[in-house]
């Protein structure tokens, strides 16, 4: 869903995802966003995480790849 060149990524098309929030005390999972989102802002979503937290986007589409879905919440939440 896009084009990589030398000197920037441009994207070709909106893929759907949804976003949930592992918690990194008691290890449990819990879908942030109930419907499926094109874009949505981090600062949200950091507004539910404590430090140590993983946000993990859920990829709708299984044609495409999507290797780096998890993201470390390391502090300032």
């Amino acid at each position: 869903a896009v084009r990589l060149e030398e000197t920037a990524t441009l994207p070709l098309l909106s893929l759907s995802f949804q976003v949930a929030i592992r918690n990194r005390r008691t290890k449990s999972i819990w879908l942030y966003s109930h419907r499926a989102l094109e874009e949505v802002l981090v600062e949200d979503i950091l507004r539910e995480c404590e430090q140590g937290d993983t946000i993990l986007i859920l990829q709708l589409n299984k044609r495409y790849a999507l290797p780096h879905h998890e993201i470390q919440i390391q502090g300032g939440c």
